[in-house]
């Protein structure tokens, strides 16, 4: 009996210890699948956040030309203009023209004869010149600076200061807190005038930006980066003329 009931409490340790190590398998079962899972996881995320970056770098490249962001590039012009720029950019402007020049050229042949006519004793004549001479030399000047004037007090745009941008993809201009950028091929030309330096978007408006507010080094840098992406026949510098000369 006694040897039967060794046998017996054998067989049931032998058995505890099966299911002991049942239960720890199927235990380790579990971890392993929770391990598992975790990895899987931490795949799917890596996943995701590898699938949004090819995102990021489509959404860098529909940025516009110009951002906060300033490289070293970059010529950056803090620009506010006054009645006298105003001015100086529409004169040049209509005279600029042919037919301006050719009624220029009327006016000052009428002011050279002007004095002459009195010799020949004919007031109408005489007043007739008077007028031709004082169209373009007098008139048109005053009417050009009152109609400035009146622009410059009557737009609110040249109340605040202006912010140019201009670099290797274009020409940016921060106006009212947004950032409108031209590329080379959108400008219609550029110009450097004796008082300003115009970047026309259309044949009669342009950017003004006063000689007096840049640097020589910066007028040179615009001047090659101009010539770099614009044709010969879209932009005109004043050191250009000066080389022709010499």
């Amino acid at each position: 009996m006694a040897n039967k009931n060794k046998k017996n409490n054998s067989k049931s340790g032998k058995n505890n210890n099966n299911s002991k190590n049942v239960n720890n398998s199927q235990k380790a079962n579990k971890t392993a699948k929770l391990d598992n899972n975790k990895l899987d996881k931490n795949k799917t995320d890596k996943n995701k956040s590898n699938k949004s970056k090819p995102n990021d770098s489509k959404s860098n490249k529909n940025k516009p030309i110009s951002d906060n962001k300033l490289n070293s590039n970059d010529i950056e012009l803090n620009v506010k203009i006054n009645e006298k720029d105003m001015f100086f950019f529409m004169l040049g402007h209509v005279y600029s023209r042919l037919s301006s020049k050719i009624t220029l050229i009327f006016s000052i042949i009428c002011l050279v004869v002007f004095p002459i006519s009195f010799l020949w004793h004919d007031t109408f004549t005489t007043l007739i010149l008077l007028f031709g001479a004082l169209l373009y030399l007098v008139i048109s000047p005053l009417m050009l600076y009152l109609q400035s004037k009146k622009q410059f007090l009557t737009n609110p745009v040249y109340k605040e200061a202006i912010i140019y941008k201009i670099n290797e993809p274009g020409f940016s201009v921060l106006q009212s807190g947004q950032w409108v950028d031209f590329g080379w091929d959108n400008l219609y030309k550029v110009v450097e005038s004796k008082y300003n330096l115009l970047f026309y978007i259309n044949k009669d408006q342009a950017f003004i930006i006063p000689n007096r507010l840049i640097e020589d080094k910066n007028m040179k840098n615009i001047e090659k980066i101009v010539s770099r992406k614009m044709e010969s026949t879209r932009y005109k510098f004043k050191q250009q003329k000066n080389e022709g000369k010499i």
